[in-house]
């Protein structure tokens, strides 16, 4: 029997080994991709590989279908429906895998890809069967948070063992996908097989989920999440589409530190939404849209402090912090992509500020405003890819200009709520 409300040590202790096992899947595959697979795939094939790992995150995100918090909130309220619950989501699963696996593949064949990058997209499409299995929701709803994480980190442990002891060349590019669908199936499997145990058997008398009502439901999580993917990814598969050679893989260094410094903003957006949530419920969207200005301020100050103090620190000694940091994490290749790390970092300081102003959406329950908002992210980048057609000798910046379009278009539509929260 799950715990109506769990106390307040509890929930602590989840969140923190929750946090703490994410926090390890990110580092390993941190290590994997910029200390070891930058260094060991040239000529475009480590963008390729980012490029196309980037597609297949978010067609993940249909096989994934939203059902992760639809899950979770399902079982909290209804605790003894465990079996018919993980019937009826994993059925789902099966079927929004198979459409997203096949989705991606369909993209590799139809679309006008370099050769390396259809490929390695056609490889990455194993990484989208071990969500027919994942059950990560039925753990967070017991507040097991260690099995929560346990598929992400078995995922991320098998890449690093694969990319160190199997990858040694171009030709061996395919190999990293391979892993990453091994561990994350093996991880993935055991956590049906645990949920299934602890769920027992269904009673003979409980009514099967109704898909359609499921998926109705979970909708609006899956479309917002398929719009952002498309907002902080694209870039990186336009990448593979426009860039070559070396500029591709130093475009993929850049979003790789990019997306790693983003996760820790998600965190902290994280840990804020039950607060605001709270001060929404209480005092009303004015009150909330005023701390979320302090905050928003507050944060992107300190962050272009840090970043200044770096900056002055490496000029000390000589250089300068972009190239500094990327000739030590990804290889001396890679110092030339100074600058576009630099618009890389501009970009995180003003996903910072749109992130305040979209998570006040959330808090205040205007989700289908935060989906529109990431919609239209997702749009602005797309034009802006589409009529300035970036490439060489400019395409890094003219790529990532994309970003800072897709983030100042959904900073532009979330900054809109003004209205009482909705339920």
């Amino acid at each position: 029997m799950i715990e109506p409300v769990a106390g307040r040590r509890r929930l602590a202790a989840s969140y923190l080994v929750l946090a703490g096992g994410d926090a390890l899947a990110k580092a390993l595959s941190f290590v994997a991709y910029a200390l070891v697979l930058s260094r060991r795939l040239g000529d475009g094939a480590y963008g390729a590989l980012e490029s196309a790992l980037g597609t297949a995150f978010v067609a993940s995100l249909i096989a994934e279908g939203g059902l992760a918090a639809y899950g979770t909130r399902a079982l909290a309220t209804a605790p003894d429906d465990g079996a018919r619950l993980l019937a009826g989501l994993g059925a789902l699963r099966m079927r929004l895998t198979a459409v997203s696996a096949g989705g991606l593949l369909t993209y590799a064949a139809l679309a006008d890809l370099p050769p390396t990058v259809a490929t390695l997209t056609r490889w990455y499409a194993l990484t989208l069967v071990p969500y027919a299995f994942l059950s990560e929701w039925f753990f967070q709803a017991r507040h097991e948070p260690a099995w929560v994480a346990a598929p992400q980190v078995a995922r991320a442990t098998a890449l690093l063992i694969g990319a160190t002891a199997l990858v040694r060349d171009v030709d061996d590019a395919w190999i990293v996908p391979v892993c990453d669908a091994a561990g994350f199936l093996v991880g993935a499997a055991l956590q049906r097989a645990l949920a299934g145990r602890r769920a027992g058997p269904p009673t003979a008398d409980a009514p099967p989920l109704r898909i359609r009502d499921v998926f109705r439901a979970s909708a609006p999580a899956l479309t917002s999440g398929v719009f952002w993917a498309l907002r902080m990814f694209g870039p990186v598969v336009a990448a593979g589409v426009l860039l070559a050679g070396d500029a591709r893989d130093r475009f993929g260094a850049v979003h790789r530190l990019f997306i790693s410094a983003h996760a820790l903003v998600l965190f902290y957006f994280l840990n804020l939404l039950p607060g605001w949530a709270r001060l929404a419920r209480d005092h009303g969207a004015a009150a909330l849209r005023r701390a979320a200005v302090r905050s928003a301020v507050g944060s992107v100050v300190a962050a272009t402090g840090a970043i200044a103090v770096a900056e002055l620190s490496a000029r000390a000694s000589g250089g300068d912090a972009a190239s500094t940091g990327l000739r030590l994490l990804f290889g001396p290749r890679f110092a030339e992509a100074a600058p576009a790390l630099r618009i890389a970092v501009a970009c995180w300081l003003l996903t910072l500020l749109e992130g305040h102003l979209r998570f006040g959406l959330v808090a205040a329950g205007r989700l289908g405003l935060d989906a529109l908002a990431n919609a239209a992210g997702a749009v602005a980048a797309a034009a802006w890819l589409l009529f300035t057609q970036p490439d060489e000798p400019s395409g890094m910046a003219g790529v990532l200009a994309a970003g800072c379009v897709a983030t100042a278009a959904a900073g532009v539509v979330a900054s809109a709520w003004r209205s009482r929260p909705r339920a």
